[in-house]
C-alpha cells in the first residue's frame, strides 16, 4: 500500500544513512521531514503525485543529494550549506522553483539537467555557492533565461549547453575551469570576467547572438584545445582572447567573422585551423610571431593577406 503522509516522522532530526523517497510514495509533499537537519544521503525518485520537495531545516547531506525524474514543482533547501559528495537534479520537467540560498560547497560533481519536454524553470540561482570539487553540468532548460553563480570561485569543468532563451550568465568570481558553452544566446561574455586559466578545453559553440568577446580578456592560458564556432554576429576581432599566451592543444576557429587574426599573445602553439565557410570579413592573418606545428585554412573565399615567418617548417593546407 502507498504511504500518503510522513507527518508521524516530524520528530526526526537526523538520518544517519540513506533517506530514499520511492516512486510508490503517494503524498503531495514531504511534510513530516520538516525538522530534518542532517542526512547521510537523500534520493527522491520518479514520484508522480509529489509537488514539492522542501526541507526547511536540512543543513548538511553527508554523501549524495539526488532528485531524479520527480514531478515536483518546487525544490527548496533554505538552510543547506554543504553536500559532501554529488548534487544531481535531473529530468524534473515540471520544476518551477529551485532555491539553495545558503549552499556553499559541493565536494564532487553537480548536475542540473532538464529535458526536452515541459521544462518550465525560468532561472537557476546559487547565490552562495563557492566551490565545486568536480564538474558542473547544466543542460536542456528550454525556458531558463538566467544562470547566476555570483560567488563561485572553484570548479574543475563548467558546462552550460542547450539554453535557447538564456540571455544572462553570471559567474564573475570564477578564475579557473574548463569551459563548455553551446546553444545559448548571450550577447557578451562579461559574466566570466575573472576567468584567467582553463585546465583543459575551451569550447564555445553556436552563440548566435554573441557580439562581444571582450569579457574573456582576463584569460591567459588554456591547457588543452580551443574550439570556438558560429559566432556569426561577433563585432570584434576575438579581442576577448587577446591576452592568451599559452595553449596546450590545437586552435580551431569555425565561422568566426574576424577581420584580422594575429594569434592572440601566443609565441607558440600547435596546429591552428581557420574555417571561413563563406565568410567575407577576413582581411589578414599574421602568424609571424608564432611557432606552429601546423596550419589549415579552409573556405576563405575573399582576398586576404597571409603573413608568416621566412621559413615555414610545418605542414600547411
Amino acid at each position: 500500500d502507498s504511504v500518503y503522509s510522513l507527518e508521524p516522522l516530524s520528530s526526526i532530526k537526523s538520518v544517519v544513512f540513506n533517506l530514499v523517497i520511492n516512486p510508490t510514495y503517494a503524498g503531495k509533499d514531504l511534510k513530516g521531514l520538516d525538522n530534518l537537519q542532517t542526512v547521510g544521503s537523500l534520493q527522491i525518485g520518479q514520484i508522480k503525485n509529489l509537488k514539492s520537495a522542501d526541507f526547511p531545516k536540512l543543513e548538511a547531506v553527508m554523501t549524495n543529494l539526488i532528485i531524479n525524474g520527480a514531478w515536483v514543482e518546487s525544490v527548496n533547501f533554505p538552510e543547506l550549506k554543504t553536500v559532501d559528495k554529488g548534487l544531481q537534479i535531473q529530468n524534473t520537467d515540471y520544476l518551477l522553483e529551485m532555491s539553495f540560498p545558503k549552499l556553499q560547497k559541493v565536494i564532487e560533481n553537480m548536475a542540473v539537467q532538464g529535458s526536452w519536454s515541459v521544462n518550465r524553470l525560468k532561472a537557476i540561482d546559487f547565490p552562495s555557492l563557492e566551490k565545486i570539487g568536480g564538474n558542473l553540468n547544466m543542460t536542456q532548460w528550454n525556458e531558463a533565461t538566467r544562470i547566476s553563480l555570483p560567488s563561485l570561485k572553484n570548479v574543475v569543468a563548467f558546462s552550460v549547453t542547450s539554453f535557447p532563451k538564456m540571455t544572462s550568465l553570471n559567474a564573475p568570481k570564477l578564475e579557473s575551469a574548463s569551459i563548455r558553452l553551446e546553444n545559448v544566446i548571450l550577447e557578451n561574455m562579461d559574466g566570466l570576467k575573472s576567468l584567467a586559466s582553463i585546465g583543459n578545453e575551451l569550447f564555445i559553440s553556436n552563440m548566435s547572438e554573441l557580439k562581444s568577446s571582450k569579457g574573456l580578456k582576463a584569460l591567459t592560458s588554456v591547457g588543452g584545445r580551443i574550439y570556438i564556432s558560429n559566432w556569426l554576429k561577433l563585432e570584434d576581432d576575438i579581442e576577448g582572447l587577446s591576452s592568451l599566451s599559452q595553449v596546450g592543444g590545437d586552435i580551431i576557429l569555425y565561422q568566426i567573422p574576424f577581420k584580422k587574426f594575429s594569434g592572440f599573445s601566443l609565441s607558440q602553439a600547435k596546429k591552428i585551423s581557420l574555417f571561413g565557410d563563406n565568410l567575407t570579413t577576413i582581411q589578414e592573418i599574421d602568424l609571424r610571431n608564432i611557432t606552429l606545428t601546423g596550419l589549415q585554412l579552409t573556405n576563405i573565399l575573399t582576398p586576404f593577406t597571409l603573413k608568416g615567418k621566412d621559413v615555414c617548417d610545418y605542414d600547411v593546407s
